[in-house]
């Protein structure tokens, strides 16, 4: 079970070192005959939590995120619970993580909280926290890694469940910028061109930062390409034709307003690539 566990902890971590760290813990839990192998575990799973929470936390974004407020036991102002949050909705206010994206932060910060009170109190040696047999102790390890686990997928369910809450907005936004926009791209295919569809095939929520929410978008635009004036055309003289060229953009908006989406020209890109015939330019 506990390397069950361990497991799907280390998919999640991000730094080489984290993953040794985590893997040096269970390998104190294997050595039955040391009876400081329990002690050693938590000692190295706290400080394994400590690392994480720093490298995805740092203290400089988290005080710039807008519901930052110093808490006054701490030496720096900022507790763990602040890191838990930037962990997993960045800027986003709890109010709106819990009433639009229905995520529960108090709960899983306690969860955290716990573990952390049970490392803490096998860390510190005394007679009670002396050779602790392995198999009573597995129950208890397994809930603290799942702890750190759940943090880091909570953060994952965050993303989604913006990308989903903002997927009309954000469709509505890619498809003004377009039809508003001059496409520079097939600018140079055609002398004009019309947006007649857009197709999204898909949108990700790259990160929320402190103050600013990126998100990715993938897609389809089908154009009508015109060559020559409307009189041309009519005579016989130009030429209408219908084509689709892939698309991606880069799309932000604050953490304080997270549905007002912002897109600027330049971050919308049409890969007309494979009309001029380079079909193996990497797009």
């Amino acid at each position: 079970m506990i390397q069950q566990a361990s497991s799907h902890l280390a998919k999640k971590l991000e730094v080489e070192f984290h993953k040794k760290l985590l893997a040096a813990a269970i390998a104190q839990l294997d050595n039955a005959g040391d009876p400081l192998a329990v002690n050693s575990f938590c000692s190295t799973v706290r400080e394994l939590i400590r690392h994480v929470l720093s490298f995805l936390a740092s203290d400089e974004e988290i005080k710039k995120c807008p519901w930052f407020q110093p808490d006054n036991t701490s030496r720096t102002g900022i507790t763990r619970s602040h890191a838990v949050h930037f962990i997993v909705c960045g800027g986003l206010t709890e109010d709106y993580v819990t009433t639009q994206l229905e995520i529960e932060l108090p709960e899983i910060k306690k969860e955290l909280s716990s573990a952390i009170k049970v490392l803490n109190k096998f860390t510190h040696l005394n007679e009670a926290t002396f050779n602790i047999p392995i198999a009573e102790f597995e129950p208890q390890a397994i809930s603290v890694i799942n702890a750190l686990t759940e943090v880091l997928d909570l953060g994952q369910d965050c993303r989604a469940q913006l990308t989903q809450s903002l997927a009309h907005r954000i469709e509505k936004g890619v498809v003004s910028a377009a039809i508003s926009e001059t496409l520079l791209a097939i600018d140079e295919i055609a002398t004009h061109h019309s947006v007649e569809f857009i197709d999204i095939e898909e949108i990700e929520v790259v990160s929320i930062g402190s103050t600013e929410i990126e998100i990715s978008v993938h897609g389809n635009i089908e154009v009508e390409l015109q060559w020559g004036s409307n009189s041309d055309v009519k005579n016989d003289m130009g030429a209408v034709a219908n084509d689709s060229f892939p698309f991606r953009c880069m799309i932000t908006s604050h953490t304080t307003e997270p549905e007002e989406i912002h897109i600027e020209t330049d971050h919308l890109q049409i890969d007309t690539s494979d009309w001029f015939g380079d079909q193996d330019d990497e797009y």
